[in-house]
């Protein structure tokens, strides 16, 4: 059932990164950067509002999974709907809260003021659909998710076109708002539970006594995810934000494949915790969990999606070309996102909000700091922003790493770990630099003969990754494993024929 997951909710999530790609690429077509810059600060305030909330999500992730594998389903039932109000409440106030900041800085009506009410709508319906797919996950009833999702992907990418085509941004917007409001109606139809549950508010503390200090310790992380994408709308403005925004789309939209096999980790893991299963055993599927993250997932995902976008960029989109040498500078940063690596999920599991609070503090403290330096130094330039994006989440990441690693895997693994995390780095900014990745590209000049020159460079040092990655799963049995799983499940299939 585990792999059955993992493939059925990758799969529709890569048909949903291809709609989106599509949707973007037609978007591009039709709206030049100076338009598309108002469409992105709508992105930017949802994301925004994604970090303006109490964490009563992630405690639902943590404490749904522990009850189902405890088989207390009247209880997971009345959690599952005072969450859902618990989160839509906490939506309903971070938009007020941004809708009032614009007013008290901008009283009079501009454009932007538009935007942020339209942003501010879309943060309270999407944090219903945000809550029902958490509510699958949580079950690990991923087929029937992924079902919904793949007609709920179909429409947005239909209708967002269209939106653009005949009404522009603000098209776009009605369009994405009436997609929200069909994921709803598809989840809701979906939900199949032994009890609806009841609005029980002695669950209240129990859920916001592990969010609000979860979301205390969390929100700087959250913050570091966006203060880019701000601090590029502040000083360089809104049409150098459509051109970040394009490569911060392709990084997104890359980093949607790992984090999709993480959540499904993330939910077995904690369903595991819930049965009592040791802690060591759960270390170790981390740590091969990892192995395949980055040796053989980050290095495909990087060299293809950073050629694939250096080609139809310039092709397609020369408007945008300025964005093409951020993306393999934000790709590289896929390695050090908790969203992929998930190992934090270890504290927030087990309630150890000392460390996490500590790890993110680093995190936004160098990314701020780096920021400042650059005010300062007056090199504020896209590529700045993206080196000093992709540094400050290293920075967090392999201090997670030496709190964890050694404690979860031992010294000589932990090291082991390491070293074949700044090998693959090396290995892959190497490529990138001789592949002319890098460097600001004319669009005129691209040529088949250069493209195929940075495919030869680029994936012979992928190969010798994955070819190192699928050594170790080998040396280790995972590989073994696998083969296993799949007898055991061709001769269940034969025992139901």
């Amino acid at each position: 059932m585990f792999f059955k997951n993992i493939f059925s909710y990758s799969l529709v999530n890569i048909y949903a990164q291809t709609i989106r790609f599509v949707q973007e690429l037609a978007v591009r077509i039709m709206l030049p950067p100076e338009v598309l810059g108002l469409w992105s600060l709508v992105l930017v305030l949802q994301n925004l509002g994604a970090s303006l909330d109490w964490g009563v999500l992630t405690a639902a992730s943590r404490e749904l999974p522990l009850l189902y594998g405890a088989r207390e389903f009247q209880r997971a039932s009345d959690y599952r709907k005072t969450a859902l109000y618990l989160h839509l409440i906490g939506k309903i106030l971070a938009a007020f809260g941004i809708i009032i900041y614009e007013f008290y800085h901008y009283p009079v009506y501009h454009a932007e003021f538009a935007i942020v009410i339209a942003a501010a709508v879309i943060i309270v319906i999407s944090s219903i659909g945000e809550a029902g797919i958490l509510f699958y996950q949580a079950s690990q009833n991923y087929v029937a998710l992924s079902k919904r999702l793949f007609f709920y992907w179909t429409f947005y990418g239909l209708a967002l076109i269209l939106g653009a085509w005949f009404g522009g941004v603000p098209g776009m917007i009605a369009a994405f708002i009436t997609a929200l409001l069909l994921q709803i109606l598809l989840l809701r139809a979906g939900m199949k539970y032994k009890s609806e549950g009841r609005l029980n508010f002695s669950l209240t503390s129990s859920i916001l006594s592990f969010s609000l200090p979860f979301k205390a310790a969390d929100f700087p992380m959250s913050i570091a995810g966006i203060l880019d994408s701000l601090f590029v709308s502040r000083f360089l403005g809104l049409k150098a934000l459509a051109i970040y925004a394009t490569a911060k789309l392709i990084f997104n939209q890359a980093g949607q494949i790992p984090t999709w096999a993480g959540n499904v980790f993330i939910m077995r893991m904690t369903t595991l915790m819930g049965k009592g299963n040791q802690r060591e055993r759960l270390g170790n599927e981390m740590l091969h969990n990892l192995s395949i993250i980055n040796l053989i997932v980050l290095p495909l995902i990087i060299s293809t999606i950073s050629l694939i976008s250096y080609w139809g960029v310039t092709m397609y989109l020369p408007a945008y070309a300025a964005s093409l040498p951020m993306v393999p500078i934000l790709l590289m940063s896929l390695y050090f996102q908790p969203r992929v690596t998930v190992i934090r999920n270890f504290w927030i599991v087990e309630k150890k909000f000392k460390w996490l609070t500590i790890s993110n503090l680093l995190g936004i403290a160098a990314m701020s700091g780096g920021f400042i330096l650059l005010i300062q130094m007056n090199q504020i330039s896209l590529m700045s922003v993206a080196i000093v994006f992709t540094t400050s989440f290293a920075l967090y990441y392999f201090f997670v790493i030496a709190r964890l690693g050694v404690e979860l895997w031992g010294v000589k693994k932990w090291i082991v770990f390491n070293i074949e995390v700044i090998l693959a780095l090396f290995m892959l900014i190497f490529a990138c630099w001789n592949a002319d990745l890098l460097v600001p590209v004319q669009p005129e000049v691209v040529t088949i003969k250069i493209i195929m020159r940075s495919c030869l460079i680029f994936y012979s040092a992928v190969f010798l990754i994955m070819l190192y990655g699928f050594y170790k799963l080998a040396s280790i049995g995972y590989m073994d494993a696998f083969g296993s799983w799949n007898l055991r499940r061709k001769q269940i299939v034969k025992n139901k024929v």
